[in-house]
């Protein structure tokens, strides 16, 4: 009889649903196997369902990176309207409003996005792990630094966003 902790000597890991059929499950070596159960999904679709800890990493920082164009962006519309005395580019308003999304796009969709994509990434490296623990919750963050990232920015497009700063100092 056998319990809970061991695993009978004839049992098999399942067939993972991405495996190649070239070859029969049972022809394989276990570190074969291994490398079946633990990969990936192949294509786009993959892509998105992977809990590997350095695809998620990976995944953060390439999004964090592309808030930091972004940033970057919003930086040099607001040195377009600081390169001429007097420049009617955009008004005061606007110029604020800038102000407080680079600022605001810079520390909270880049640099802690980053070092979140750097932790999730080299932790498990340097800990000696296979994989982070709950390696959901990291996609998670993911998905809703995304959305945040774009209801933030789509405010400021659509002039709605930062308009009186990070602090509202006078009365309604």
């Amino acid at each position: 009889m056998t319990t809970a902790a061991e695993e009978p000597t004839g049992a098999v890991p399942p067939v993972p649903q991405h495996f190649p059929a070239d070859r029969e499950w049972e022809e394989l070596t276990t570190a074969e196997k291994m490398e079946q159960v633990w990969a990936d999904p192949p294509g786009v679709v993959g892509w998105f369902k992977a809990l590997q800890n350095d695809s998620i990493g990976v995944r953060l920082m390439m999004t964090a990176f592309l808030f930091f164009i972004l940033g970057g962006i919003n930086a040099l519309l607001m040195r377009v309207q600081l390169a001429n005395a007097e420049s009617a580019f955009m008004s005061p308003q606007r110029y604020n409003e800038l102000f407080t999304m680079h600022g605001s796009t810079m520390m909270f969709l880049f640099a802690v996005p980053m070092m979140e994509g750097f932790a999730i990434l080299l932790l498990p490296l340097i800990l000696g792990n296979r994989e982070m623990p709950f390696p959901r919750l990291g996609v998670f963050s993911w998905f809703t630094m995304i959305l945040g990232g774009a209801a933030v920015l789509l405010e400021l497009h659509r002039r709605h966003g930062a308009r009186y700063g990070l602090v509202r100092l006078r009365a309604a």
